[in-house]
């Protein structure tokens, strides 16, 4: 009885072994991704917050840059694969945000952080705040259809869209 049911646990554990082998990592893609996203978008505030924002000067190299198939800092609008991105090409995701309307011709824009961590942007002059009245929202969606949220809030709260 004993070897019966020593038998039983280790079958269990060979099934369960090779199941998460054929399963793969798929299903989590966009999880892992918009948690990649988030910790990559708090970066990237928190050097934002260092850089002081002139109303005539605008920082080239800190900003979250978001594209269709890219997000990360602006160096990721001409090399997507550069270590400070998130793309289509590696990591088999794509990426759209929401309100859409503040989206360039291009299908990407780029926000900035004030010293306090709120997103601006600077498509006019002077800066606005962005994500206001609500939220704004990217949303990942992995090669298998799953998707993932990342919000922004006016006040620069990134999380995962559960708040």
């Amino acid at each position: 009885m004993i070897e019966l049911i020593v038998v039983v646990i280790l079958l269990g554990i060979l099934a369960v072994t090779a199941s998460s082998r054929l399963i793969g990592r798929s299903s989590f893609d966009a999880i892992v991704v918009r948690d990649q996203a988030i910790a990559l978008a708090r970066q990237i505030q928190r050097e934002g917050m260092d850089v002081v924002l002139a109303s005539n000067a605008v920082p080239e190299h800190v900003g979250l840059y978001i594209g269709l198939n890219v997000l990360g800092s602006p160096v990721c609008a001409t090399n997507v694969a550069a270590t400070s991105c998130l793309s289509t090409t590696h990591d088999k995701v794509s990426f759209s945000f929401s309100p859409s309307h503040r989206m360039l011709s291009d299908n990407a824009m780029t926000l900035h952080f004030d010293w306090l961590g709120r997103p601006m942007t600077v498509e006019t002059n002077p800066f606005q705040r962005a994500c206001t009245p609500n939220r704004c929202e990217i949303t990942i969606t992995a090669r298998n259809g799953e998707t993932a949220m990342l919000c922004i809030n006016a006040e620069g709260l990134i999380n995962d869209c559960a708040i």
